[in-house]
């Protein structure tokens, strides 16, 4: 008896898991970038998982060097919160523009991702990995 109490009970967990990430989704504009599940971490030759392109925040001195050595500093805020504070020479694409924005960004380089709290980047990160873009995610502006 209890065990044919245990699939509906994985089916209710289930539901439940998918209805708050449904709910934690903001729902601000259409055409916003999915939330794909990040992918396995890359694996790297030694040195810091977050330069080998492992998933999660990196630090501010891992993000400063990466800037230095030419990375593209990407800040996900809306243009109000850019033109209030931002990173020096970050370039400004809200999370919710950045399907139509792409063209603007290099394959080429690095990209280190930033927001307010840290939610926007992680979500930009993930988006842009799985568009082929070597993202990082910095997470809070006030980490770097």
């Amino acid at each position: 008896m209890a065990g044919a109490m245990v699939e509906p009970m994985q089916t209710l967990l289930l539901l439940g898991v998918v209805g708050l990430a449904l709910v934690a989704w903001p729902h601000t504009s259409e055409g916003a970038p999915p939330s794909p599940a990040p992918s396995a971490p890359t694996s790297g030759s030694g040195g810091s998982p977050a330069l080998a392109g492992a998933v999660g925040p990196i630090t501010g001195p891992v993000a400063r060097q990466l800037v230095k050595e030419g990375a593209l500093l990407l800040d996900v805020r809306t243009a109000a919160e850019f033109s209030g504070r931002h990173l020096d020479g970050a370039l400004n694409i809200p999370v919710d523009a950045l399907p139509a924005a792409l063209a603007q960004l290099p394959k080429d380089r690095i990209i280190v991702v930033y927001c307010a709290s840290g939610r926007r980047s992680a979500r930009a990160t993930a988006w842009l990995r799985a568009q082929g873009y070597d993202a990082k995610d910095l997470g809070p502006l006030d980490v770097w």
